[in-house]
């Protein structure tokens, strides 16, 4: 049941209790924001929670809902206009961070999600994936995006709700599918470099059963989303990069050609409105259209 706060921004942070230190760390940088309402809510997914800081709500998940399972039920809890998701290792280097990503909403009323400028302090980098456009360049430079950091990134909630929320694919590519349906419905969805979350660098999607899930959920968002032919042509473009870079690993392709033929065979259960011709239109001016 939702409980009504008074908050400018609900922070869902979704956890397996895998690194306590950082979920400390992390939570202490979501407490010390300052100029801002907030209020920080922690889904132990599958997990109990420990005792966490004066401040936060604890919701404990008996069993693994998945990363957008877990967000999405942490979202409910909520009732703030503004939504948070924040990785459990995540954190902020800046107290008035999420002061500025409020205020730009505040000046941007048409967009509706917004990603920031996520950086491993360890090494400085920003990794490729971690800029939402379909050409990297300089990861400082502003500008639309077309997928998002599912772990570090703000929605306004009318929105979330409108689109029923993350996609229940358990685990990668959510961020794809939210994003293209928020520009379906009118808004846009923005990268704010400007504004950085620091963030341990890592390699995603390489354990077999991640592979799997990869191509499965690849397979369904292009389902789910795309109108004929532009789905075909996304399928098509997809299976040629993805056959290219797993080249040289027989085990891991053969865990991503097993997936994406469930993905051909299977359909998820919740459904998502076909993107508009005019929303592939507004993506294709914008820099990306959704074929790749």
């Amino acid at each position: 049941m939702k409980k009504t706060i008074e908050a400018d921004i609900d922070i869902v942070v979704l956890t397996q209790g895998r690194d306590l230190p950082a979920l400390e760390r992390c939570l202490s940088s979501l407490l010390a924001q300052e100029d801002v309402a907030t209020r920080v809510i922690c889904v132990g997914n599958g997990y109990e929670l420990p005792e966490l800081p004066a401040g936060v709500e604890p919701f404990n998940e008996p069993e693994n809902l998945g990363a957008p399972g877990g967000r999405n039920v942490g979202a409910s809890y909520g009732s703030a206009p503004l939504i948070l998701f924040f990785d459990d290792d995540a954190w902020f280097p800046d107290s008035k961070a999420l002061a500025k990503l409020i205020e730009y909403m505040r000046r941007q009323p048409k967009a509706g999600l917004i990603q920031p400028r996520i950086v491993d302090p360890e090494n400085g980098r920003t990794e490729p994936r971690w800029v939402p456009r379909s050409v990297v360049g300089d990861p400082a430079r502003p500008g639309p995006a077309f997928t998002i950091a599912e772990g570090v990134s703000l929605v306004r909630r009318e929105i979330f709700e409108k689109v029923g929320g993350w996609a229940d694919f358990f685990y990668g590519h959510e961020g794809i599918e939210l994003t293209w349906q928020v520009w379906n419905a009118g808004y846009i969805a923005r990268y704010l470099p400007q504004v950085i979350a620091h963030h341990p660098s890592g390699i995603p999607f390489r354990r077999p059963q991640q592979m799997w899930m990869n191509a499965r959920n690849r397979v369904w968002v292009a389902r789910r989303n795309l109108p004929q032919p532009i789905r075909t042509i996304y399928l098509v473009n997809w299976w040629l990069i993805s056959m290219a870079r797993l080249y040289r690993d027989r085990n891991t392709r053969t865990e991503w050609l097993q997936g994406w033929r469930v993905g051909r065979t299977t359909q998820n259960e919740s459904i998502a409105p076909k993107l508009s011709w005019g929303t592939i239109l507004r993506l294709a001016l914008a820099g990306h259209p959704p074929i790749v």
